[in-house]
């Protein structure tokens, strides 16, 4: 990472849009599952999303008085930031966003029920507001248009091969061709997770040190089964997820066989590429905040 590279960019202003996209994918799906109590979660992480999203629009402004909920004025106040960049928010987001904030406080404040319809709405008033950010980021971390959180992560990295394949994934998505941001996305996640260092990819057999045919005894090859269900958590624990939500991520994208050969097989469509972009941009820069990747290569 160059230190001319991150001096344009707003780093904390990248990790809050960052938590604010963590907290709508899961409040998305949390709304998408069967009971009231995931759904009353959805709403709770649709709102700390808007919270989170607006503080990256308000970014570089006075705070307001502590008085009352102040979630209506610093609305008000993001609404006038993005309106100053050119792309007024649209007066349905802004009344999607107070409502969804009145059922997060209808949740917390008299303890109400969450239908389904009202999760649902909550995550999508999320969603909408995260699409104003680029456009302010831009004016403090040099985005151009059009480009979202994989290009903004991707400068962060510099030099990095895992930015470049974000920063086309990135590119891809802002002109509709799904299929190689997808392509892109999941060259990001192999080069990232091969660049680990040190490796934690489990190995595919424990040797032990114990002299010649103990590898053979039974013993032995227990308790190295049981090591490498072990060491099945180590990179997914280091990325703040589980052993299945790395595999379901990797499953969900192109397999990789080498440049420009990809496989589908298996692949559900193409349409979750925006999602599964932002899920790998999450895993790269979990991996750059922890110094798990080389600055350069």
């Amino acid at each position: 990472m160059t230190a001319a590279n991150h001096s344009v960019v707003d780093v904390a202003g990248v990790r809050l849009w960052l938590a604010a996209v963590r907290l709508a994918l899961q409040a998305e799906t949390l709304a998408r599952r069967a009971t009231a109590g995931d759904w009353m979660l959805a709403v709770l992480s649709a709102d700390a999303s808007m919270e989170a999203c607006i503080g990256v629009l308000n970014r570089g402004q006075d705070a307001l008085p502590e008085k009352g909920d102040l979630f209506p004025a610093l609305l008000r106040r993001a609404s006038a930031a993005v309106g100053e960049v050119g792309r007024p928010m649209r007066p349905d987001a802004v009344g999607e966003a107070l409502a969804a904030h009145q059922m997060r406080n209808n949740v917390v404040h008299h303890g109400a029920e969450v239908a389904f319809s009202e999760a649902d709405r909550a995550w999508r008033a999320a969603r909408s507001l995260l699409n104003h950010v680029p456009l302010v980021l831009k004016e403090t971390s040099e985005l151009p248009l059009g480009a979202g959180l994989a290009f903004a992560v991707a400068k962060l990295l510099a030099d990095n091969r895992t930015g470049g394949y974000l920063r086309a994934a990135d590119e891809a998505l802002a002109l509709g061709d799904l299929k190689t941001a997808m392509e892109n996305a999941a060259v990001a996640l192999s080069v990232a997770l091969s660049s680990i260092k040190p490796d934690l990819s489990p190995p595919s057999r424990f040797r032990f040190p114990l002299g010649p045919g103990l590898e053979n005894d039974r013993t032995i090859r227990s308790l190295s089964g049981e090591l490498l269900k072990l060491h099945a958590w180590v990179l997914p624990l280091a990325l703040g997820a589980t052993p299945r939500e790395l595999s379901d991520l990797r499953s969900s994208l192109p397999r990789v066989y080498g440049e420009g050969n990809y496989g589908w097989d298996g692949v559900i469509g193409v349409q979750r590429a925006p999602e599964l972009v932002e899920r790998v941009t999450l895993v790269v820069f979990r991996l750059w905040e922890i110094g798990a990747l080389p600055q350069d290569g």
